[in-house]
């Protein structure tokens, strides 16, 4: 199979599906009182001091974005890492010193697909001072009012290529650098099953029974009532919408069969394109691999080196022991079975290494300890799972992080040692990053091909409307803040004109 391909990376849902799926049917109760009565999918914060006609009519609150990807592999700083430090030092007590009362999160809370397994390292780590000892990721506990809306990449599942690139089991080094170039930390293994990981995560999945408006708690319950709610506080109404299903026209002011070959057109324009792009990725991934190859040759020829690597690959070994030993006190028998076999295969290969009495010899075991970097990358990501299910301030989660880290760090520092940074490195960065910009493409436009007139969230736009109304009847002075997850490029020069772009604003421009 060829190293890239044109059939799709990612997977976008049909919005029909997402709606039926995640659009809670609340307000049953109040409907027994009320003939009709629409659910209002609102939220009751507890007030902010502006609330008090005797305290300042001013607060402030955080907002962001497009937060998803952690982009570090070990204990260092990620982007988001500090992100986190400086948003916890913005906060109000009891998350920092500031003055920030609540936190508004604009979608793609996981890059690359929604994952659960990477919530532990993607939210939790970089915002752990928002989130209350003995949260899970399948229930976020937040000290301070965090609300977030869903992004696409909230929604996305993986289709037939990173679910091969996942499932080959020695990905070789050229590959695997690669992979983490598009994909920062590891390639996404299952996607977000229709955003059903952000669901449990930030949404109350409960019966109808729920109250309305529902209680938002901090340090306590802080579930949100659905995709899209509304709230009040301090002066100001918020209403938190999903846009990822309202790009979609309603069914009376357009041909539903040019939609569909409108998008066949574009389809065929953007996979041309992704043909071109793989053609050029698999020339710079040879291009790589030889230079990979003669770098190992290089080392192999190079007794100090050589002995310098033996010593890094046996404190790898080190960590995997350790990490070894908190998985079987963790009742995780598999993994740890795992960690000791690949201590194994990074012992043996590190004792060939030194022992190697030709080049030949040395290229060989340098081979085989990239292939025991794959087993540890893979590893790894195992241990994200385990690390899912436990709760902040959990001790078992504690040591785990502890040794994750440490090897983590290992890997850096042997992939480092053993790797390259090169023109061919920055070339496959770059086209790696225009191959996903088309893959996000193609996924929009292969959902817009299956448009159906269901697929029209006229729901949510009857809510946003209604709500907007009430509010500026009821509180006529107050603000109004309308918050979403930012249709497909508009952050891209020249991109403000694509079908999805213009499907937002044309549903949305109408109520606001």
């Amino acid at each position: 199979m060829p190293f890239f391909t044109v059939s799709n990376w990612l997977k976008s849902p049909n919005d029909r599906d997402i709606i039926k799926r995640w659009t809670p049917d609340r307000g049953t109760a109040k409907a027994a009182e009320v003939p009709d009565a629409a659910p209002d999918y609102r939220i009751e914060l507890p007030p902010v001091s502006s609330d008090n006609p005797a305290e300042p009519a001013t607060w402030e609150f955080l907002a962001i974005g497009d937060t998803g990807d952690a982009d570090s592999a070990g204990p260092e700083d990620s982007p988001q890492d500090a992100v986190g430090r400086e948003m916890g030092g913005d906060a109000a007590a009891p998350v920092g010193g500031g003055s920030a009362r609540l936190v508004v999160h604009t979608g793609d809370v996981i890059y690359m697909a929604g994952e659960r397994r990477l919530y532990d390292r993607n939210f939790r780590r970089p915002y752990g001072p928002f989130l209350a000892k003995g949260s899970t990721v399948d229930d976020m506990i937040f000290r301070l009012p965090f609300l977030p809306v869903p992004g696409n990449h909230d929604y996305y599942d993986l289709g037939s290529w990173a679910k091969w690139l996942y499932r080959v089991p020695l990905l070789g080094r050229g590959l695997r650098a690669l992979a983490h170039k598009i994909f920062a930390f590891g390639v996404p293994e299952g996607g977000s099953d229709m955003g059903r990981a952000y669901m449990e995560a930030f949404v109350d999945l409960s019966p109808d029974a729920a109250p309305e408006p529902l209680p938002y708690r901090p340090g306590e319950r802080t579930k949100i009532p659905n995709r899209y709610y509304q709230y009040s506080t301090g002066g100001v109404d918020f209403f938190a919408v999903d846009s990822n299903t309202l790009d979609a026209p309603a069914p009376e002011t357009v041909d539903a069969a040019q939609v569909r070959r409108d998008a066949a057109a574009h389809i065929a324009a953007l996979e041309k394109k992704a043909a071109a792009l793989d053609t050029l990725l698999r020339r710079q991934q040879r291009a790589r691999d030889a230079q990979q190859a003669a770098l190992r040759q290089q080392i192999g020829t190079d007794t100090a080196r050589r002995t310098a690597l033996s010593g890094q690959a046996s404190q790898i070994v080190q960590y995997l022991s350790g990490l070894h030993v908190v998985l079987t006190d963790g009742k995780t028998r598999r993994l740890a079975d795992r960690a000791e076999v690949a201590a194994r295969h990074w012992t043996d290969a590190a004792a060939d290494l030194h022992q190697a009495d030709s080049a030949e010899n040395a290229e060989t075991a340098l081979r085989h300890l990239d292939e025991a970097s794959d087993d540890v990358c893979a590893l790894l990501g195992e241990v994200e799972y385990v690390l899912a299910d436990l709760p902040k301030g959990d001790p078992l989660r504690d040591d785990l992080l502890e040794q994750r880290d440490a090897l983590e760090r290992s890997q850096t520092e042997w992939a480092t040692a053993t790797g390259m940074n090169t023109d061919v490195d920055a070339k496959l960065n770059r086209l790696s990053e225009e191959a996903l910009d088309v893959q996000r493409e193609l996924a929009q436009e292969k959902r817009r091909q299956r448009y159906r007139p269901e697929d029209h969230d006229r729901a949510q736009l009857e809510w946003l409307d209604r709500a907007l109304t009430e509010s500026e009847r009821d509180r006529p002075t107050a603000w109004r803040i309308v918050y979403l997850h930012h249709p497909l490029y508009t952050s891209i020069n020249n991109r403000c004109e694509r079908p999805d772009v213009q499907g937002v604003r044309a549903n949305i421009m109408p109520v606001l």
